[in-house]
């Protein structure tokens, strides 16, 4: 699933907890800080044409360019097909 932050990117490290809060039915503050899986201070100085992916929950979490966001689930088919 796609997420578009806002223009602004320090809205899409508050986009990704909260999109990840509503796929595990809780509150974004019972889910551990993204800091534990990202430095998310760097996101909102990447440059532009940047992309990064990185877990968080049990979610694949791909940043591409300036406004997209990709959560997707990780699941034990995906991790066996990675070795």
């Amino acid at each position: 699933m796609m997420v578009h932050a806002d223009s602004d990117r320090e809205t899409i490290v508050l986009d990704i907890v909260h999109q990840v809060a509503e796929r595990e039915d809780c509150a974004p503050l019972d889910l551990p800080p993204l800091f534990d899986a990202i430095d998310a201070d760097l996101i909102p100085i990447l440059p532009e044409e940047a992309t990064i992916e990185f877990p968080y929950c049990d979610y694949m979490i791909t940043i591409e360019g300036t406004e997209t966001v990709r959560i997707r689930k990780i699941t034990d088919e995906a991790s066996t097909n990675d070795t």
